[in-house]
């Protein structure tokens, strides 16, 4: 009787520190691995944001609906994203696609662009639609014409 009781304190003080560890590197791999896909989810958005504000900039300035509409429907049928919204430097809504997306005054009013957690596991990406560089004039004011709005989402 004896012996077994010694033998299972041995093996329980010589698997203890090898568990310990193993639930401890699970769990900083698991932690590590949900930041790199976050980060991968922002990158993604922010990347989204950037291209549509470009794509947007002609429809904006000419006040052409059709051209904003397309590029909205266009963009909502990539993976992952459930909503875009483009809005004139008023924050008045020009198009709209998906999930509603609430209005981000507090957008930089420079090309810097902008990441928020959503109302639920989405983030949305914003960046603001700036008047193209092609100028004529020697000097060069960046004007901002609107915000454009992308949300995405984990993959389900």
């Amino acid at each position: 009787m004896r012996r077994r009781g010694i033998r299972q304190r041995v093996m329980f003080v010589a698997l203890a520190p090898a568990l310990t560890i193993s639930a401890m590197l699970g769990v900083y791999f698991t932690q590590v691995r949900f930041a790199e896909i976050e980060q991968s989810l922002q990158d993604t958005g922010v990347a989204m944001a950037r291209q549509l504000a470009l794509a947007s900039e002609y429809g904006v300035f000419a006040g052409n609906q059709e051209v904003l509409d397309g590029i909205a429907a266009a963009i909502v049928r990539e993976a992952g994203v459930i909503g875009v919204a483009i809005r004139d430097q008023d924050g008045r809504l020009l198009a709209q696609r998906g999930q509603a997306i609430e209005d981000v005054s507090h957008v930089a009013r420079d090309t810097g662009v902008r990441v928020d957690q959503g109302n639920d596991d989405s983030l949305v990406s914003s960046a603001p639609i700036l008047q193209s560089k092609t100028v004529l004039e020697d000097f060069y004011e960046p004007s901002q014409a609107g915000v454009v709005q992308a949300a995405v989402s984990p993959p389900s």
